[in-house]
């Protein structure tokens, strides 16, 4: 209270609607609802209530005071300590005025910026805990070349002393070397990978199996102008790349070009495995998919790819030696293809024992669905798209999509020569998504597939599409154009009347319900126990009080007595014990 009113202007007027004032503070909106609580004598009306939420006050148990915050001062009061640096003070060092009345006088005229630390920072520095810290730890590797390697002594030792000193003699490289003859699992290693799974101990001077922790290495740098030093580190940097195939391949490209192979095509027989031996692994980093599995017909196109762009490079081919193995087109404009690479992750072994097993169980229904799709495959009418992807992720369809919409896949990418190369589409649930999303894909497979075929341009999804469908096509383009008011006569301006064909027309009855279940279900209270029966039919309802007609029609006609069943979201067990 200030001069006995309230400071935060209590009580407040009614309003019948939220505002905000010239400051940007919110008047809430007040109603005058009538309600009133009587304290001390005291009626307190909506004039008297504090902005709250009940959920805090629940919550915390207290009272909170709540505001809308709606200007940038507010904000900045509210972060200014989190964003703000230390606190500081400027103090003097000067000296006290005397008791004679020595005017004040500044004897050092010097000012300090000092730092102030706060309770919390104190607390935190006696406690020892880190102020800064670098993760991961980085381990510097020295190399060197044979009895080249650099000693560290004190002046005052006797040179016989440091010569003779035997750990001086054995350095972290020399021990690497030693350790790649003990541990054969870790030769894959390079130098400066071999801290990540090994720890170097100065007391043994010995390399020995991590068992904690993490770090990584990191080379000396040695200028070119060393000479054999440089070239060494440069193979000890990149040692994986010269003890890989890649080498190989250069070779036996090179070999090629200059015509000193007889029969190419022996060699590569006889020699493909060494090879291509580094595909899988350069496969699976580049993919970042540590399981992937590639059979060898996969593996032999990846490396001919490669050794094709050598010869390429020096104008062959190894089309000039016959009778080479070429490799696939598709594979030489894909080899970079990440989402090619990935659609192809199979092993075609497994798959074919699979399918074998898989097949011989299908029922004759499902038979019969397998062989439709499979001859729509083996006609090239429609990729199939494994891997669990939504049509949105595949198809790059926008999320907000319209009649105007687009796929955004763009002419030569990865994703667009993954759909010129698809022989068939599977859309799991395809009847539940938009038309729009159909459209956005249509067009976008007839720009794609038109860029190689003309006639694809003309065609739905760019050819990609099953004839036997087209008579559903045309009764969904039916109900859409019923839905968008294109067909049928108008009434008035909330009704039009619009002729329903007669073959999907039930006319001349007396009971609606009774025909639609008698056209729907034929014989029903001879075949009700019928599963298949049951399960190839429905009948859709425009309402939930339609769906309850329908039912309580069909239940009579079942025989015997009507029963009803509780569902629980808990199981019980009942605990029963044996009285002897």
């Amino acid at each position: 209270m200030v001069k006995g009113k309230c400071s935060k202007h209590f009580p407040k007027r009614f309003i019948d609607r939220l505002s905000f004032d010239e400051d940007g503070y919110a008047r809430y909106r007040r109603k005058d609802s009538g309600n009133v609580v009587i304290k001390n004598g005291v009626e307190f009306d909506n004039h008297f209530v504090v902005p709250y939420n009940p959920t805090l006050l629940l919550r915390y148990q207290m009272h909170i005071n709540v505001e809308f915050c709606n200007q940038t001062r507010s904000i900045k009061y509210l972060f200014k300590y989190v964003s703000k640096r230390h606190d500081k003070v400027t103090s003097a060092i000067c000296k006290e005025k005397s008791s004679e009345g020595d005017e004040y006088r500044d004897e050092i005229k010097q000012y300090y910026d000092c730092r102030y630390v706060s309770p919390c920072e104190v607390a935190w520095r006696i406690f020892g805990f880190d102020i800064n810290f670098r993760e991961p730890a980085v381990e510097r590797l020295p190399f060197h070349l044979p009895n080249r390697q650099g000693i560290v002594f004190p002046d005052d030792d006797p040179i016989d002393d440091v010569v003779g000193n035997a750990s001086l003699k054995q350095t972290k490289f020399l021990a690497w070397l030693e350790a790649n003859k003990i541990h054969a699992t870790v030769r894959e290693l390079t130098y400066a990978q071999f801290p990540t799974k090994f720890v170097f101990k100065t007391d043994t001077r010995e390399w020995y199996p991590r068992k904690a922790g993490y770090a990584i290495g990191r080379l000396y740098y040695v200028p070119l102008g060393l000479g054999e030093l440089h070239y060494l580190r440069v193979l000890l940097h990149e040692a994986s790349k010269w003890s890989s195939r890649v080498y190989l391949r250069n070779l036996f490209s090179t070999l090629l070009i200059h015509n000193t192979i007889a029969i190419p095509s022996a060699v590569w027989e006889q020699t493909w495995m060494h090879l291509s031996d580094d595909i899988l692994i350069k496969e699976r980093h580049r993919l970042c998919n540590p399981d992937l599995v590639l059979d060898d017909d996969r593996v032999k196109d990846i490396a001919l790819a490669e050794i094709e762009k050598i010869l390429r490079s020096n104008g062959r081919s190894l089309r000039d030696f016959p009778p080479m193995p070429l490799p696939n087109d598709a594979m030489m404009s894909n080899t970079d293809n990440a989402l090619m690479s990935e659609e192809l992750n199979y092993d075609r072994n497994i798959l074919r024992t699979q399918h074998s097993q898989f097949v011989s169980s299908l029922t004759a229904e499902q038979r019969n669905v397998y062989d439709s799709i499979m001859d729509v495959v083996y006609r090239s009418e429609g990729g199939l798209i494994p891997g669990s992807r939504t049509a949105h992720s595949r198809f790059a369809i926008p999320l907000d999509c319209n009649e105007n919409s687009t796929c955004n896949i763009m002419q030569g990418s990865d994703i667009a020569n993954l759909m010129v190369h698809t022989k068939l589409i599977i859309w799991d649930e395809a009847p539940i998504a938009h038309r729009y999303c159909f459209e956005a894909l249509d067009r976008s497979l007839r720009d794609i597939m038109g860029n190689n075929n003309p006639e694809c341009d003309t065609k739905p999804f760019g050819g990609n599409f099953d004839s036997e469908n087209r008579s559903i096509c045309k009764f969904v383009d039916w109900i859409l154009q019923i839905g968008d008011g294109l067909i049928g006569d108008m009434v008035n301006d909330e009704e039009s009347e619009i002729i329903v064909s007669s073959d999907i027309l039930i006319s001349n009855v007396q009971d609606p319900v009774e025909a639609i279940v008698e056209n729907t279900y034929p014989s029903f209270q001879q075949k009700y126990d019928d599963h298949e029966y049951i399960r190839d039919r429905e009948i859709l309802a425009p309402t939930l009080d339609d769906v309850a007609v329908i039912n309580n029609y069909m239940l009579s006609l079942l025989l015997g007595e009507e029963g009803l069943y509780l569902s629980s979201d808990i199981a019980y067990v009942v605990k029963t014990r044996i009285l002897s």
